[in-house]
């Protein structure tokens, strides 16, 4: 079965870490608009010169973007691609 997926093998190891990426920069945010004061799931001020506004962007642009990543990458995989 390895081999089967074997060609893949780089495509799955991207979307493990794209994954955990999310997993890392979803503590990281909550950490950093903690600082803040801010409640759970309180979005900070829009503005790129505070760094938990970021933060907050780039774990939602992630966290946004991780499911189409896997579902493109299986659909590949599924074709033979």
């Amino acid at each position: 079965m390895s081999e089967l997926f074997a060609p893949y093998a780089h495509a799955i190891a991207a979307m493990a870490g794209m994954a955990l990426l999310v997993l890392v920069l979803s503590p990281v945010t909550g950490w950093m608009k903690s600082k803040l004061g801010l409640a759970p799931g309180a979005t900070p001020e829009a503005d790129y010169n505070n760094p938990a506004y970021r933060w907050h962007r780039a774990h939602g642009n992630a966290a946004e973007n991780a499911a189409s990543f896997a579902l493109v990458t299986l659909a590949a995989i599924l074709a033979g691609a």
